[in-house]
């Protein structure tokens, strides 16, 4: 960020901000907006790499038929542990966790995940969109998302959850997104 005292003009992917020789009120509410814009960028850049690296194709499935919560669970989890991603004992800690207290909310999606990191080898966030909503403890899911993180990742928790409320409280947003047939779809409608 440059602050400048003197219009600037320049083709640098800079944020500038010019303030008065006196800083005011009004600098220091430029200095803010400036701050909140590289703030946003950050972000974006952020759930960006969350989303390529995290959300992967290979664990995303569209117009699943599967209409029992622990066998959608256990298609999910098989997939990842088929990879390398996640050890033996993950679906068990999986399936354990969802029988304490089913992950399902309110607005149509569950987010079933182990209560160990240590069961995670490599981040990833296996998705689903089922092709009919099921019964999943107090609700209806049409939209799963298993999470499978490691310690080191968990950083990455936060800008997930921003993003699904987010999401989830724009119907017209999660509405499009319970619409996609396919990954990159999917990836096209989040970015």
């Amino acid at each position: 960020m440059i602050l400048t005292t003197q219009p600037v003009a320049h083709a640098l992917d800079i944020e500038t901000t010019e303030i008065s020789m006196f800083f005011a009120h009004t600098d220091e509410a430029a200095v803010f907006q400036t701050l909140n814009r590289l703030d946003q960028i950050r972000y974006r850049n952020n759930f960006q790499f969350f989303i390529l690296n995290l959300i992967r194709e290979e664990f995303f499935t569209a117009n699943m038929a599967v209409e029992e919560p622990e066998k959608i669970i256990s298609d999910m989890c098989d997939k990842l542990y088929a990879r390398g991603y996640v050890k033996e004992n993950f679906k068990e800690g999986v399936l354990k966790r969802e029988r304490l207290s089913p992950t399902s909310f309110f607005h149509g999606f569950a987010i079933p995940h182990n209560m160990s990191h240590q069961e995670t080898i490599h981040s990833a966030i296996s998705t689903a969109i089922l092709k009919q909503p099921v019964q999943w403890g107090s609700y209806e899911v049409r939209f799963v998302l298993l999470l499978a993180i490691t310690e080191e990742n968990r950083n990455f928790l936060k800008i997930f959850f921003d993003w699904l409320d987010d999401i989830v409280s724009n119907p017209e947003k999660f509405a499009r997104l319970l619409e996609v047939q396919d990954y990159q779809s999917f990836v096209n409608t989040l970015l």
